[in-house]
Parts: C-alpha cells; structure tokens; sequence
C-alpha cells in the first residue's frame, strides 16, 4: 500500500516538477470530457442470469472473448470513461472499474494487458470484451472471437483504482512502467507489431501456448452483447496419443481446445479426465503440429452436459464435434 500511495505521488506531482501545461499533464492521466470514478456496483440481471461484481484478490479464467468498437467508440463506459476503440481497454461483467487483467490469446501465446472499465459480454458465456485495438495486439481482430486467459493484476489494480477514486485515469504504460509490466508480449511463433504500442516485447511466460480452431467469418458488432458468429467448422482426422480408458460406440467428442504443447494437451486431458474418456489427438494445422483434448460422450445430450460440467471449470469455448 506504501509502495501505491509513494507511485501516485510521484505521478500526479510530475507535471508541475517538469513545467507541463494543464493539456499536457491531462493528456497523461486522464482523458478531458470524461467523468472517470471508481465503481463496484450492485448484483444486476441480464437475460434472467445474475451477476454479482465483487472486488477480488485475485482471479483467472479461461473462456471465450469477443471485441467491440463499432457504435460504441465516444460513448460513455459503465464507470464515467469515455470509450476509445483505440485504447487498451476491455469490459468484464464483475471485476471493479477500473482494474487491470493481462488477457492471453490461447490460440497464439499473445498476450496484452488491459484496463478493464466497462460491462459486458453478456453472449455466449463469453468471459471478456476488449477494444478493437485489443483485438488487433491479440491476433483475432478478424475472426471476431478466441479462447483467452484472463488474469487479475492486484498491484496495478490498485494503483488505477485509488486513481479513480480521485477522478482521474491514469496512462497504463506509466502504471506499468513502474510494476515492471509491459502492455504486449510477443508469442514465440511471431512478433505482435501493434504501431499504436509502446510496450516492450517480451516472451510469455510460462510454456502455456494452445492453438485452437479459428473462423473465417468477419465480426458484426451490432450490439455490445458480444460478437455472434457462425460456429467454426469441426477438425478431421488425427491420430491418438492418449488411449481411451473405456470404448463408445459411435463417440461424440467435447473438444476443450488443441495446444502447441504436448505436455499442456496432456495436463488439460488429466483435469477433464472427471468428465470422461478422455483423449489426446495429434494433428497438423497450417503447417504446425496441433494436440487436441476431447472428452468422449455416448450421445449429443451426454456431450451438451459435459459441456456445461466443462464450462464450469473454465473451458467456456468448448465445441461439440462428430469426429
């Protein structure tokens, strides 16, 4: 707490020991026209399902995330923000506002690390919204949604939330500057080249690197209740690494998602493995080596179950598939 009171200090007396004009020290912390506060907020209901926002010591959840942007940019966030497509931005529907959370790309290792000031998605179980510029740092601009990690930053949290209990919205990069964060992290495969960023690059942590299916449909943000896009198409073939340990006739799978990484296919087929059969399946996609986790099921309303089980324990974009 010492260490967040002596930052903000240090923070907000910067533009008066540097000569900064009023403009110049606003364009650092805080967006004008905005009414930025700090919000918690009551247990609310959307679609008959109640959410129930908390303050939090920690949290991390895997699951599907969405982006938006469109109709959105220049209004106002559910805690006084003004929305930019353009920042580093997501919504979540129970962490505090603001809050900070590092969102892992599943599907390529990316990584960023995001402000979270507004609610939603509300669709699809899907876990978090972020900003257009988000979508794009995370690769999956263009296919509209991904399986994400989402991380609660505590230090960073705090740092932002006493922040806007005065009014004021703090520049992420200088929050991260002084924690030793940084707002994008390249995946091994490539490098994440985002203009509008000047984090630095550095590798994941961790060798925690799946790859899952992708759609080719284009996003339609018509309403912030998330991205609704066609389903992707199921996987063919592969080969079986893991024997089942019993046998269906005429199988339908659950498909938790295909890594890069053997050894993490293999952790996911351990923790699953409760549900049911469970296999690891060798496959190539675009050039790379794919290992996907299923979970056998006698029938379809079996497969829709442990779906739901799956869905509990943080595998939100599970998929049914045939084969």
């Amino acid at each position: 707490m010492r260490y967040i009171r002596s930052f903000l200090v240090l923070l907000f007396s910067l533009g008066s020991l540097s000569g900064c004009t009023s403009t110049e020290l606003a364009s650092s912390l805080y967006k004008q026209g905005s009414r930025p506060h700090y919000k918690v907020g009551t247990p609310y209901s959307i679609g008959g399902k109640v959410y129930y926002p908390a303050e939090v010591a920690s949290y991390s959840e895997e699951g599907e995330a969405s982006w938006y942007g469109p109709g959105f940019h220049g209004r106002q966030t559910a805690n006084g923000e003004e929305f930019n497509a353009n920042d580093m931005t997501a919504a979540h529907r129970t962490l505090p506002m603001p809050s900070v959370v590092r969102v892992t790309n599943m599907e390529n290792g990316r990584t960023v690390v995001l402000r979270v000031n507004d609610r939603g998605p509300f669709a699809r179980d899907r876990i978090i919204d972020v900003s257009k510029a988000a979508s794009k740092a995370l690769g999956f601009h263009t296919n509209g949604t991904t399986h994400v990690r989402v991380d609660f930053m505590p230090v960073e949290s705090q740092i932002v939330a006493q922040a806007a209990q005065s009014g004021q919205i703090l520049a992420l990069n200088d929050v991260l500057n002084h924690t030793g964060g940084a707002n994008v992290v390249s995946a091994p495969s490539g490098t994440v080249t985002v203009s509008s960023l000047d984090g630095t690059a550095l590798p994941p942590s961790g060798s925690y690197q799946p790859v899952a299916y992708q759609t080719a449909t284009d996003p339609q943000a018509a309403e912030h209740m998330g991205n609704v896009l066609r389903e992707p198409a199921s996987y063919n073939g592969g080969q079986v690494v893991t024997k089942t340990t019993t046998t269906i006739r005429n199988p339908v799978y659950i498909q938790a998602g295909a890594y890069a990484s053997k050894q993490k296919a293999a952790e996911i087929s351990r923790r699953l493995s409760s549900l049911g059969t469970t296999t690891v399946q060798e496959t190539q996609r675009g050039g790379m080596k794919l290992f996907r986790v299923r979970v056998a099921a006698a029938d379809k309303n079996a497969a829709q179950r442990i779906q739901s089980k799956m869905a509990g324990m943080g595998f939100t974009g599970s998929k049914i598939v045939n084969n």
